[in-house]
């Protein structure tokens, strides 16, 4: 699980800078004008759900480890729910509602949502909804006005797979009756901006490490954005939120007293923390041994996304579908590296997760595709390892290369027909288009919409394929309603 010797020398290179020209000031000290602090870490606990047991241990030890000192800010959104934990140690008490917490050295303070949030304060009761991007947009307005920093990381930490993050399951989000309502991945681009743009995103739910998502996060004037990502493309169990703070400098640390000079260390930093804790981890109903973890360079998104779309243009000029999906796989027989946690034919339609650069590897090595086809895989493998600064596999993900393997494309497949619909009929949440009106479906990818003409009868980027291989192309669009 150690890093190959590209990102060690890199990490070196690193933590030397820090030594020696990035000492940053305490919280109370001042260094004039401007922030006093490196960094302010936002964690937005949309535990309303049965997550809430899960993050509790990890702000227990987070208040274990800041009895060290602090070196920068770390503020909590905490909405808890009735029923899944009666803890009243870690966060002063018992409660069932939203609520704001500042760490201080050995504990959580509550603290009032200010001018920001004004609907929380130090006696309210008030219940926010953390699957509505309102909830969030307020809460790093409020961090970053409350306590301001050089740079910033936001933590989502919650429930969640594939295309949306945070379940709240109590709130009225109720419009459509839904059971409960998630944050979807077009969702914070539909209601962030570039004013809540962080330098780390850290999304901490499960199955959330694809290009997709990836592409949606990176930097651009106007939208919301981040300049790295760490996430799990797996299933996962949480992250080891107090060895992050300390190995990134926020919580004080024997072997590293500063803060990461930039989100590249940071993201590098909070993997290494990550790959000693699965290291260290007992298997957990056989779910450990298929963990894994990437921290991906967005501004490298772009790139990528460029080169798969010129993969699946050379693709579709040729005959190269039965070859490709080939090195997919199919049934209970995937064959290139995949984030399914069980090879069942529900995990095809929630989790079609294939590793992207093992993907483009294998057609760049087959010979029976054209040259153009091949040529076109090795920009995508090239583009791909640039973007991974860093990762991590467990055992059963043989052959995982870290810094590589670690970033998933969505590749539906499999049987042909699953519970008596066609597999492409489940993906419908996998769409250019606004879909909310469908059961846990939103749609809006920038991913599936960047690159395409709809309609013109050319298939010109990813999801164009897909939609070509397994859809009619009719004047209805078929199962999605898509027309390419």
């Amino acid at each position: 699980m150690a890093m190959d010797s590209k990102r060690s020398r890199h990490r070196f290179l690193v933590t030397a800078a820090i030594v020696a020209s990035c000492i940053f000031p305490t919280r109370s000290e001042s260094q004039g004008p401007g922030p006093a602090v490196p960094w302010t870490v936002m964690i937005y606990g949309g535990v309303d759900s049965t997550a809430e047991s899960y993050i509790l241990p990890e702000l227990a030890a987070i208040i274990r480890a800041s009895r060290a000192g602090l070196i920068g800010e770390v503020v909590l959104l905490m909405d808890r729910v009735q029923g899944d934990s009666d803890d009243k140690k870690i966060l002063g008490e018992d409660f069932d509602d939203t609520r704001l917490f500042r760490l201080v050295e050995n504990r959580w303070e509550r603290v009032d949502g200010g001018r920001e949030f004004p609907e929380i304060t130090l006696i309210s009761t008030y219940e926010a909804n953390t699957g509505d991007p309102r909830t969030l947009r307020k809460f790093i307005r409020f961090a970053k006005r409350e306590y301001p920093a050089r740079r910033y990381a936001l933590l989502l930490f919650g429930h969640g797979e594939s295309r949306s993050a945070c379940p709240d399951t109590s709130s009225e989000c109720a419009d459509s009756g839904e059971f409960e309502d998630p944050l979807f991945t077009a969702e914070f681009s539909e209601g962030l901006s570039h004013d809540e743009a962080v330098d780390v995103l850290w999304v901490d739910v499960c199955s959330f490490g694809g290009i997709e998502n990836a592409y949606q996060f990176r930097p651009g004037p106007d939208r919301f954005h981040a300049k790295v990502m760490l996430t799990a493309p797996s299933l996962s169990t949480p992250s080891p939120m107090a060895e992050v703070l300390r190995q990134c400098g926020i919580i004080r640390s024997s072997r590293e007293p500063d803060a990461a000079p930039s989100a590249e260390a940071f993201g590098m930093a909070a993997l290494d923390a990550v790959a000693e804790s699965l290291g260290q981890r007992k298997p957990r109903k056989h779910r450990a041994e298929r963990e894994a973890w990437g921290c991906y360079d967005l501004s490298r998104a772009e790139a990528v996304k460029q080169a798969v779309d010129r993969l699946a243009v050379a693709v579709s000029e040729t005959d190269g579908r039965r070859i490709i999906e080939e090195h997919r796989g199919s049934g209970d027989s995937p064959l290139t590296l995949n984030y399914m946690y069980r090879l069942d034919p529900t995990r095809w339609v929630s989790s079609a997760h294939f590793d992207l650069f093992d993907l483009a590897r294998r057609l760049r090595e087959d010979s029976r595709l054209s040259l153009a086809v091949q040529v076109a895989a090795a920009n995508v493998a090239r583009n791909v390892d640039a973007m991974v600064l860093a990762s991590v596999g467990m055992d059963d993900y043989t052959g995982f290369e870290p810094g590589r393997h670690g970033l998933y494309i969505v590749f539906p497949g499999g049987e042909a027909e699953i519970g008596g619909e066609a597999a492409w009929s489940y993906f419908r949440w996998y769409h250019p288009f606004d879909q909310r009106t469908l059961r846990a479906a939103f749609g809006n990818y920038d991913w599936c919409r960047d690159g395409a003409i709809p309609g013109n009868g050319r298939v010109e980027n990813w999801f164009e394929l897909l939609d070509a291989w397994y859809d009619k192309n009719d004047k209805s669009g078929g199962l999605n309603s898509y027309k390419w």
